[in-house]
């Protein structure tokens, strides 16, 4: 059998019971356009300067192109429907791993805007209140005069003209696009996208507030967002909060142990309610132990061309989103050749989901794994620029991370025999052992 299908340079997880695709043969990094090899060029650039797990630079780069172009663009999926491009991603690693450290690596544009869009909040406020007090103490002064007018029985059009002149100009305050929340409640965060922005994303490493019980009952409504369903939601004694085309882009990044005990319960709110099955995951080998420093790479500088290149790219979509509405996004399709390379899988992995069929324990992930490959595949060619429709060589692309995380999924959340267990800890010795000795020659 031949190797499985992989993205380029990153590492992929394929156990005996892996889903393999064996269409095409892997695209070699040589043989990249220049714009995809950008992904890699930001990897091994993050990797060198951090010694972090490669997968999960990669997990953080998907999920600032989504964070950035998901009020942009929409996609057409070659299976029908238009779809969102946001993207619900979990990088299983332990702590050590340096997760915020890539997080603030990758995001690092998205929170200089947020920050600087606050303070431009902030001072513009300053303004409202002055203005507001200067607006009521004159609407207040024509309400006089036209309590005197209606007193005296005088002509009132022209102060009612007035009024309706000031109603009109009342000052209203100064609202910052937010694009990024961190340990928010489910509540504040619809409320956020209500009066804030419409697009956002939840970032969180090592936080588990998201799971918090506090959000239990809200979880359900994740999966309705990332449907690109309106939020609407309506409580007694609180306000209503209704947003009609609502983005939300999830980037979580949690230790196992947490996402086996809490996320891998069958019975769990997140798996039974079909937010689980929405996340594209990875689960990397560690890379503690393994993170000596060189004395000849103290103080010398990394090389960051592509991260630069790539943060420019991001903030220039993220300018461009905050200056039209989302009734103007941009459909994205895939050319007729691409279609085929997503024909392809969706084939090979509805074949595996009945009775006995390799993915038939985590068919829920499954089932959505050809819709998360069209949103991965468009926020690619939109956010390197790619010319016309979705290509060949995006397309590949974009299946190659959805294998790698379908079988990320089963390693984590699917049912293995002690055989298969064995086999894939034998796999994970053998490559920590190849990494050891690597290192000492």
């Amino acid at each position: 059998m031949n190797a499985p299908l992989k993205s380029p340079h990153w590492s992929t997880r394929a156990g005996p019971s892996g889903f393999r695709l064996n269409q095409r043969p892997t695209l070699e990094k040589q043989d990249l356009p220049l714009e995809l090899s950008l992904l890699d060029d930001i990897v091994n650039e993050i990797v060198d300067a951090t010694s972090t797990p490669p997968e999960l630079t990669e997990s953080a780069i998907l999920g600032a192109m989504a964070i950035a172009c998901q009020h942009l663009i929409d996609v057409d999926c070659p299976g029908g429907g238009r779809s969102p491009t946001s993207l619900f991603l979990l990088s299983s690693a332990d702590s050590g791993e340096r997760k915020s450290t890539i997080e603030n690596f990758i995001f690092k544009p998205i929170f200089e805007i947020d920050h600087r869009n606050r303070l431009k909040a902030e001072k513009d406020n300053q303004l409202f209140e002055r203005d507001m007090m200067v607006w009521k103490a004159t609407f207040n002064q024509v309400r006089r005069e036209l309590d005197a007018a209606l007193r005296d029985s005088s002509p009132t059009q022209e102060i009612e003209d007035r009024l309706t002149t000031m109603l009109q100009s009342k000052p209203t305050k100064s609202v910052a696009p937010r694009f990024i929340y961190r340990d928010e409640s489910i509540r504040n965060l619809q409320i956020g996208m209500a009066t804030s922005w419409p697009s956002a994303a939840l970032v969180a490493s090592e936080s588990t507030g998201l799971l918090s019980p506090r959000n239990e009952e809200s979880l359900p409504s994740l999966s309705a967002i990332w449907d690109g369903r309106p939020i609407d939601v309506g409580r007694a004694k609180m306000p209503p909060i209704y947003v009609p085309s609502p983005r939300l882009t999830i980037s979580l990044m949690l230790q196992p142990l947490m996402i086996r005990g809490y996320l891998g319960k069958k019975t769990g709110i997140a798996r039974i309610s079909g937010l689980l099955a929405r996340f594209w995951v990875v689960e990397p080998l560690s890379t503690q132990g393994s993170r000596q420093i060189h004395p000849s790479q103290i103080g010398a500088p990394k090389n960051t061309k592509a991260t630069k290149l790539f943060h420019q790219r991001l903030l220039r979509h993220l300018e461009a989103s905050t200056e039209i509405s989302s009734d103007q996004r941009i459909v994205i399709r895939f050319s007729p050749q691409a279609q085929q390379i997503w024909l392809e899988l969706y084939n090979a992995v509805e074949s595996e989901l009945g009775a006995g069929g390799r993915l038939a324990d985590i068919k829920d992930c499954a089932s959505k794994i050809a819709n998360i490959m069209s949103r991965i595949a468009a926020l690619i060619h939109y956010c390197l620029g790619r010319p016309g429709d979705i290509d060949v060589e995006t397309a590949l692309y974009a299946r190659a991370l959805c294998i790698k995380g379908l079988n990320n999924f089963k390693q984590i959340f699917g049912i293995r025999s002690p055989e298969e267990k064995a086999y894939a800890n034998a796999i994970r010795l053998n490559t920590f052992l190849a990494n050891k000795v690597a290192m000492l020659m």
